[in-house]
């Protein structure tokens, strides 16, 4: 860690653990953005969750939840990619001490990939059928192309029924279950816990994606629009561009931080937010890889920040954005209102077509903790 962080460390809330994976500790420790929780009988970490480069509190946070998962509880994975042997393990005791441990992957990505081989086995060939791990053929609930491209399972998350002490957890993130996702991404996530309509809702997706069978009408919508599950609609409006027009502009800053930004797509989002600039909006991005001529063109004409972040610096082992996260604050009569939308979806073509999820949090923390990272994170 850098000195910089190091002396905001010392000031601020702590963002993330840092212990080395597997380091020995009195009881189950987890950090995450609203604070440190230590305690005796697990309970799963709530709020924002964030991992920088190198550094491995995420990947503790998810697999603690695994390690307390009791018998007769249910843990549903969802990820495209797979190669972390440390989640295999953990998934591994579970399923061997009880619990139904329920895995959908990516086909095309994960084809050959010993982890994968290594964990389906073991779930695949229990006498339990409530254990198992299927590879999903591109998107799970779409077409298999989209405009001409090859679509995907791209959705990364974590349900849990039990774990520990704590009921109905529900773990969405930008991070795929890779040691890439630890070694060399800058990842966010956060965690819901007691809300069973949540939990319900990604139930209900889960056994649908299970399926593997397109539907006409992919897109689903669910808690008054805070979960949105991709593919898209044929012909249905933006999502990201309808919510950006939505935004009132009294006192709006808005900060931005997604992996890939292209195409057709991107450009019309980056209207919509040049739209915004020009009314009065205070608009930071932080400039992903790919980032398009024509997105930063949009951008720049309207005077929107583009802003580098830490991966950028010269000798940096190839760390980059991993995240896909906007967040939103404005003033009212009635005093600040924020929003954050994160999930899995790059603002682009081909994400249209895949299986995506888009969670909306409503709560100022879990805005100012966003807000936070992305300032730590940047240049």
């Amino acid at each position: 860690m850098t000195l910089r962080r190091l002396l905001a460390a010392a000031v601020a809330v702590p963002l993330i653990a840092v212990t080395p994976y597997g380091a020995a500790t009195a009881a189950p420790a987890v950090r995450t953005a609203d604070g440190p929780t230590t305690e005796a009988v697990h309970r799963s970490a709530r709020g924002a969750l964030f991992n920088e480069a190198g550094e491995t509190g995420l990947r503790r946070a998810l697999l603690s939840n695994v390690n307390a998962a009791p018998r007769g509880s249910t843990i549903r994975v969802v990820t495209m990619s797979y190669t972390d042997p440390k989640a295999t393990a953990a998934l591994t005791r579970a399923h061997r001490r009880g619990v139904d441990v329920q895995v959908l992957v990516s086909k095309q990505k994960t084809e050959g990939v010993g982890t994968v081989a290594g964990l389906g086995q073991v779930l695949n060939r229990s006498s339990r059928d409530g254990s198992f791990l299927e590879r999903i053929d591109h998107s799970a609930r779409g077409p298999s192309r989209y405009r001409g491209r090859g679509t995907t399972l791209h959705q990364k998350s974590w349900t849990f029924s039990r774990t520990g002490s704590s009921r109905w957890v529900t773990i969405i993130t930008s991070a795929n279950i890779t040691n890439e996702a630890v070694d060399l991404q800058y990842n966010d996530g956060y965690a819901w816990v007691g809300e069973k309509a949540r939990y319900d809702a990604m139930s209900a997706i889960f056994r649908a994606q299970r399926r593997d069978r397109p539907i006409s009408s992919p897109f689903r919508s669910a808690l008054g629009g805070a979960l949105l599950f991709g593919p898209h609609n044929p012909g249905m409006s933006d999502p990201v561009v309808n919510r950006i027009d939505a935004l009132p502009t009294r006192g709006l800053q808005i900060r931005i931080g997604v992996a890939a930004w292209s195409g057709g797509r991107g450009e019309a989002i980056a209207r919509a937010l040049a739209a915004k600039a020009r009314a009065g909006a205070s608009i930071n991005v932080l400039v992903p890889d790919p980032l398009s001529d024509n997105v930063r063109a949009v951008l720049e004409s309207a005077g929107i920040t583009l802003l580098r972040g830490d991966w950028t610096r010269p000798g940096n082992g190839g760390q980059y954005l991993h995240a896909k996260f906007m967040t939103a604050q404005w003033r009212t009569d009635a005093g600040r209102v924020t929003r954050v939308w994160f999930g899995s979806e790059n603002w682009g073509d081909a994400p249209r077509g895949s299986d995506e999820i888009t969670a909306r949090i409503d709560r100022p923390a879990a805005h100012d903790s966003w807000v936070r990272w992305f300032r730590e994170i940047r240049l």
